[in-house]
């Protein structure tokens, strides 16, 4: 998440009960990460250098102390050390300090729990081991030390993590005090969130980032975050001005989901100050809320390999990756018997879904707002089935495939960019 995306550090995201909780207490300007989630994680959880606790890039093992991968023994956490001095201690959310991940990996050399977080000195867990995952089939889950699945149709990760949450509150003992480590996913990538709370959004973005980033620093000068004769950072080299940026209507539709990823995290955090509340325990809680690496530079691509990124449906359909991930709810619910998901992005600044679904009379249809490089698709075509309806996304057109039909000459991708009619991208 980037510094002044919430309302308290100038956005125009809306962070109520964040805002809440930065009038009645204190923000900070300064901020030390590592840039990367697993070691700063682990430095949250240690108060090491995440070298000294054996996470110091991410999962994987370097065979180097400093780089195993996974929290040496070397390191205790805030939760053993809390424990010891008699505190109850819950996690809900994100895990990833370890490359143990379970069963889910499909390698029998990396089933250990030794390093999940009731290992590490957390009385309850509910949320993912692994890094990163679907807000709605959140690969790695688990309860406590065993695995589980989303539950209830309208499942929702972020939602999931501030209900258990609140489920610890409400069933602490008010004898002993407590320790609660609620590490939300969102808004790290896929960029996932339900459709109504998206069209809060939907208009807010239009304006561009330039217009966006002279916004948030003026709010910034008249919260006293910075002062005004300092200057606005130049824009990233690699992002053009608005105005010269194609894919104004995605763009916009891209953030509009990644702030309603924040919005409902927001949303979470108000229903655990209302459950502190009812514990009675509010006046007697430090509140600590953290982003642990920033704004995230990565668009996934279709070299793009990880847990993270399934390689079919839940009910076994293929997948095939080439990019971030679905956009919102309405696409998630287009996912029928009939339908496969392929993924797609398009450069360092496009993100966006491809969905290829088989329609009653035979066709295969695609859809895909970012770009016509679909290295993700499969690159051949069964012989007999029509491309539909393929609707890719370059230089501010939407490039659309109508009827046209598969046959030996042009049962490639490539074949078929030769049948391209331009049309506006509509959302």
């Amino acid at each position: 998440m980037g510094y002044s995306d919430i309302g308290c550090y100038g956005g125009e995201v809306e962070t109520p009960n964040l805002n809440r909780l930065a009038a009645g207490g204190l923000r900070f300007t300064q901020f030390y990460n590592t840039g990367r989630c697993c070691p700063t994680r682990a430095s949250l959880l240690t108060g090491l250098y995440p070298h000294q606790a054996g996470v110091g890039h991410m999962m994987s093992d370097w065979g180097r102390p400093g780089y195993r991968g996974d929290l040496n023994e070397q390191c205790a956490t805030i939760a053993e050390v809390l424990g010891d001095a008699g505190y109850q201690t819950m996690m809900a959310g994100k895990w990833h300090v370890t490359r143990h991940v379970g069963h889910w990996s499909g390698d029998k050399q990396v089933t250990s729990k030794h390093n999940w977080p009731r290992q590490r000195g957390f009385e309850k867990f509910y949320g993912i081991i692994h890094g990163a995952a679907s807000f709605y089939d959140p690969i790695s889950l688990a309860r406590d030390n065993e695995p589980v699945e989303p539950e209830g149709d309208a499942y929702y990760f972020t939602d999931a993590i501030s209900d258990n949450a609140v489920q610890y509150i409400d069933e602490a003992s008010r004898e002993k005090p407590f320790f609660l480590y609620v590490a939300y996913t969102a808004p790290h990538w896929p960029l996932h969130a339900p459709a109504e709370v998206v069209a809060k959004y939907k208009e807010r973005y239009r304006k561009g980032w330039d217009a966006i980033r002279h916004q948030r620093r003026k709010r910034m000068i008249e919260q006293g975050l910075v002062r005004e004769e300092w200057e606005l950072t130049p824009r990233d080299s690699a992002v053009p001005a608005w105005e010269d940026a194609p894919h104004h209507d995605w763009e916009a539709h891209r953030m509009a989901v990644y702030a309603a990823m924040i919005d409902i995290m927001d949303q979470g955090i108000g229903r655990i100050l209302d459950a502190l509340e009812r514990a009675g325990r509010s006046q007697n809680t430090l509140i600590f809320f953290l982003a642990d690496n920033g704004g995230c530079a990565e668009v996934i691509g279709p070299r793009w390999g990880g847990l993270h990124i399934p390689k079919e449906t839940r009910d076994g359909r293929p997948l095939f990756e080439a990019g971030y991930g679905m956009a919102d709810r309405e696409a998630e619910e287009a996912n029928t018997p009939d339908t496969l998901f392929c993924i797609g992005s398009m450069g360092k600044m496009f993100t966006g879904v491809a969905v290829a679904q088989l329609v009653e009379d035979g066709r295969l249809s695609f859809e895909d707002p970012i770009g016509k490089h679909l290295t993700g698709f499969p690159s051949e075509i069964a012989t007999g089935v029509t491309v539909h309806h393929l609707l890719t996304h370059s230089a501010g057109m939407g490039d659309i495939f109508r009827d046209e039909p598969i046959t030996e000459e042009n049962h490639t991708i490539a074949a078929l960019m030769e049948h391209v009619v331009a049309e506006p991208l509509q959302f």
